[in-house]
């Protein structure tokens, strides 16, 4: 939880001395992520990650489309655990905090050591928006592992950021 907090300060203050420029269709920025979930089973639970973001928002309109891209960096020593996301944005254009919806499709790939798998899945997630910064949760939905039935496979990310341009 420390690694997240020193994180989203630094963050902060990079949107902080952000100058957004409000005519640009372009945006891009920064995120770290945490991993939550329903069940306590999961053993991504808590992991922290970082990552990059890009997209497209009319100015003034409370839609967009965007990649985004996340690594997460597990506790074992050879493990690896990535996310690679499309998704589309719908909010509502208040001035000061700007909730949105969000909802997309999203590349999971992972690896243990030699084993590596991969899937796509969707996700979608509630946010809200404070000039330059924002935070979000979004739940995503993965197929489910016959095998280890009780493995939560549907984590719940937490993300803070900052979006310029």
């Amino acid at each position: 939880m420390r690694r997240f907090a020193f994180a989203m300060s630094a963050v902060l203050a990079l949107a902080v001395l952000a100058n957004p420029v409000d005519a640009q269709l372009l945006k891009v920025g920064g995120h770290v992520a945490m991993i939550s979930g329903l069940e306590e089973a999961s053993s991504l639970q808590g992991e922290f990650g970082f990552g990059a973001r890009a997209g497209v928002q009319l100015p003034g309109a409370p839609i967009g489309a965007f990649v985004s891209a996340t690594y997460f960096m597990p506790d074992c020593d050879e493990c690896t655990y990535w996310t690679g996301s499309a998704f589309g944005k719908v909010g509502l254009p208040l001035p000061v905090v700007a909730p949105y919806l969000l909802g997309g499709i999203q590349r999971r790939a992972s690896a243990v050591g030699d084993l590596e798998a991969a899937e796509n899945g969707f996700f979608v997630g509630v946010g809200a928006s404070l000039g330059a910064i924002f935070l979000e949760g979004t739940m995503e939905f993965n197929e489910d592992d016959p095998a280890v039935p009780d493995f939560d496979n549907d984590p719940i990310v937490f993300k803070g950021g900052f979006l310029i341009g």
